[in-house]
């Protein structure tokens, strides 16, 4: 689950560095999006990265992204259950994608040497470069 530690650790720094909502801005589209607008989770379980967001600016306002670190019947699919909209994610079953969520997906899979360049073409530098300090220095959070 070498890939999955990168991914937590990414995702973990970014927050740190406050540019989650850069992030979930470049990712997501949304137009009017501040540090005030969502509350942010992350949860690991033993073959996946749980992210739940909710925010008070959209029409689908509690949103579930389950990155599951393995092979499924499916790369992503969405369903909603009680006003949650579940995105499941399968890494193994993306392919390169317009979808900048799969890109995010897709970056997971690829190895060290690949991610940052592939990371340029869709995120923020600054938090590429947060992706690139990971990889070369191997550095925690």
């Amino acid at each position: 689950m070498y890939k999955k530690s990168i991914m937590k650790k990414f995702i973990k720094i970014v927050e740190n560095q406050k540019l989650l909502t850069t992030l979930i801005k470049n990712i997501f589209d949304y137009e009017n999006f501040n540090d005030y607008n969502y509350i942010f989770r992350m949860i690991e379980s033993e073959d996946s990265i749980i992210i739940d967001i909710y925010d008070n600016i959209s029409i689908n306002r509690f949103n579930r992204y389950i990155f599951i670190f393995s092979h499924g019947n499916y790369p992503i699919n969405t369903t909603e259950k009680n006003n949650v909209f579940i995105t499941t994610i399968y890494l193994e079953n993306v392919k390169n994608s317009s979808n900048k969520l799969l890109k995010l997906a897709y970056l997971f899979t690829l190895k060290e040497n690949k991610m940052i360049e592939f990371a340029k073409t869709f995120l923020d530098e600054n938090i590429v470069n947060i992706l690139n300090n990971i990889i070369t220095n191997n550095i925690t959070y």
